[in-house]
């Protein structure tokens, strides 16, 4: 593995070319007997029983990788709905910043604008949660909801095993590109199966399976995963 690692990282693998070239992946790295992409992805890296699992250590270095947040969204939602228990849908409240005087009075932005907009490092509008889900950055367990804290166990870094609470926080996106400022005050945590390939840098993950239901269109995208 470590080889062939290498040579994707040389360009050893195929013939001399202009930059642009297909990549074999080994047999041994791939996932052959697929009756469903997503049931097939997810019961190799966390097996039939992961919904009803209740030792956290078994989630610790698992997880899912994918190169963009739709697919990362959708293939959550999917384990989401499989773990039996009381789903919580916890909505944001989004308001310009008031620092952005200039939009203040724009009828454009408007709340259920601002509910639709999804940014890449902001929790989205609607959050869905169950109990014993994994959340996202420092991986979390929750162990309780209630209307204004969750309730959760640290499974990574310096603190593993310590329970914290987290209340709703406002968070302001970084997008340059919006054309207005905007806040969000939602609870700082994603669903975390599932994560894109940059979320994962830093995690220590023993157990990974890259969900590419279509070309990586960058290659850094690609190299990024393979190191895992």
């Amino acid at each position: 593995f470590s080889k062939w690692i290498l040579f994707v990282g040389e360009g050893k693998l195929n013939e001399p070319n202009d930059g642009v070239a297909d990549i074999d992946i080994p047999e041994e790295l791939l996932i052959t007997e697929v009756d469903n992409l997503i049931e097939s992805i997810i019961r190799e890296i966390y097996g039939n029983s992961f919904a009803t699992e209740k030792d956290p250590s078994y989630f610790q270095s698992r997880a899912i990788l994918c190169p963009t947040n739709d697919d990362v969204n959708s293939i959550n939602d999917h384990m989401l709905s499989r773990i039996d228990g009381e789903e919580r849908i916890y909505l944001s409240s989004d308001s310009l910043d008031p620092s952005d005087k200039q939009n203040k009075d724009n009828p454009a932005y408007n709340p259920d604008f601002l509910n639709s907009i999804r940014f890449s490092g902001v929790p989205n509008h609607a959050l869905r949660l169950k109990i014993d889900c994994l959340m996202n950055g420092t991986r979390l367990h929750i162990l309780q909801m209630e209307d204004h804290v969750l309730q959760a166990r640290i499974l990574t870094g310096t603190r593993v095993g310590k329970l914290v609470l987290l209340p709703r926080m406002v968070l302001t996106p970084s997008e340059s590109r919006l054309p207005f400022k905007m806040r969000r005050r939602q609870f700082p945590v994603y669903v975390a199966f599932v994560m894109t390939i940059n979320k994962s840098q830093g995690q220590s993950l023993s157990k990974v399976g890259i969900y590419l239901p279509r070309p990586v269109f960058h290659m850094a995208n690609y190299m990024l995963q393979c190191p895992v």
